[in-house]
């Protein structure tokens, strides 16, 4: 598959969301007898439109969602009592039929999730974190590791040149440079990298030696098959993590030395992981990167069948949904903010943790399909569906959930809500998003997220 086959999916994935979304919205307000007026995809300036029955249908010019007007939800255009269609209005309808109408938008994202893990899962089955961490592959040698603690090669430096003696390298490829340490055993390699720092590039050098040195996974004695029990690093502790827990824990402490409790053949073992930096391999420009020595492989786990990928397909929605919580208090709160911050304003380099829009998401799918990891694209398609509905479940003004909570509040208070006073908190909300939004676009282009392979 090629990027831009992936950038095309991701497209029209987003517009197929956004369709079934306000769809949901539609078909149950059709439903329940509610008058809607409009149905449409994007907004802005309207480019297209069709008028069949009571309901125009059609495009607006900037695509970045849709709607449903339903007639008397504007509360600056109330339907007047004398009106025929005033039974048929938003606020004279039960509040059960109100909740469903606006719940059924945001609920179809977590339905599209369950379908894309699902496909997933019945053809991929490994490709998705197994419930717990085992080492089906233990690397027992790595070509010229750095000892833990220099820091004068940092990972995502490139290997420009390597030398030993009067021999040397320029611009190895992974195979050369492994090539060019075999060919030199016994010698110390001078290192010269190239770092980037901001728009700014430098050489470092550095000198280590050419011995094939032991690696983490066989300092620490682990072997393949051994299951991972608990990770932990200082106060950092998980207990039976599974595979991107575990590498995502492994990368939040690179630095750092693990202590790891594993399981073999039924023994508790307890050992120490230290990560190394280490030229990465299977690439054609060489670059220094962490590793322990040890890989998740989807080898291990066997493929769904189709029974159990619907249940592993649920139970991956409600994964994603407490993932998604924790990203998103983390990407709208002082820490993402603070990021947002240091990345539009210094030379802070990015990182696959920090937020992105549409656009890096369309580039991180290209990328996955450029690499012919189709499955793993329709596991990034469902978990951006899991997120977008949690954000649009947010009970907050002009969200979905905003209106929900509108709903709750009369509930509880057994009258109607002047929704005309929540508009300054929808505006200041919606600025927030815009102004967030706009600041990921612009990081996007003039930082463009890097999914490794």
């Amino acid at each position: 598959m090629s990027t831009a086959l992936g950038v095309a999916a991701f497209i029209v994935m987003l517009l197929l969301v956004v369709l079934i979304h306000e769809a949901a919205h539609f078909g149950f307000a059709k439903l329940f007898g509610f008058k809607v007026e409009e149905y449409f995809v994007g907004f802005g300036k309207r480019l297209w439109s069709v008028r069949r029955g009571e309901t125009e249908y059609g495009l607006k010019a900037i695509p970045a969602g849709g709607y449903v007007k339903i007639a008397g939800m504007d509360p600056f255009r109330p339907v007047a009592p004398s009106d025929p269609d005033f039974p048929r209005t938003y606020y004279e309808k039960p509040a059960w039929q109100r909740a469903i109408v606006i719940a059924a938008g945001p609920l179809t994202h977590f339905v599209i999730a369950f379908i894309f893990f699902s496909i997933a899962l019945t053809f991929a089955g490994g490709l998705f974190p197994s419930e717990s961490v085992t080492f089906p592959t233990v690397e027992q040698t790595f070509a010229a590791p750095l000892p833990p603690g220099d820091l004068s090669a940092m990972a995502g430096d490139r290997v420009v040149l390597v030398v030993a003696g009067s021999a040397s390298v320029a611009h190895p490829s992974e195979a050369g440079f492994q090539r060019f340490v075999r060919e030199h055993q016994g010698e110390e390699l001078l290192l010269v990298l190239e770092r980037q720092q901001g728009e700014t590039t430098e050489r470092v050098e550095t000198v280590v030696a050419a011995s094939v040195l032991a690696t983490p996974s066989d300092v620490a004695g682990l072997r393949r098959g051994d299951r991972v029990v608990e990770v932990a690093s200082g106060p950092d502790r998980v207990s039976e993590p599974s595979a991107n827990v575990f590498v995502e824990f492994v990368g939040e402490h690179q630095r750092d030395a693990l202590e790891l409790v594993i399981e073999r053949d039924g023994e508790v073992i307890e050992t120490t992981l230290q990560p190394v930096l280490v030229p990465s391999p299977g690439v054609d420009e060489v670059q220094m990167q962490w590793r322990i020595g040890v890989e998740l492989s989807e080898s291990v786990v066997e493929k769904s069948g189709f029974p159990q990928s619907l249940s592993d397909g649920a139970q991956m929605v409600w994964l994603a949904t407490q993932d998604s919580v924790r990203e998103a208090a983390r990407i709208f709160g002082p820490e993402g903010i603070g990021r947002m911050r240091d990345l539009l304003f210094t030379d802070a380099e990015r990182e696959v943790t920090d937020p992105a829009s549409a656009i890096g998401l369309a580039g991180a799918a290209g990328t996955l399909s450029e690499g012919g990891r189709f499955f793993q694209l329709l596991f990034l398609f469902g978990a951006i569906n899991v997120f977008v509905g949690l954000l649009n479940l947010l009970p907050l003004p002009p969200f979905d959930g905003g209106h929900l909570a509108v709903l709750v509040i009369e509930k509880i208070r057994g009258k109607r809500v002047d929704v005309r006073r929540l508009v300054p908190v929808a505006a200041v909300v919606l600025t927030f998003f815009v102004l967030f939004t706009s600041a990921a676009v612009l990081v996007d282009i003039t930082k463009p997220l890097q999914l490794g392979p």
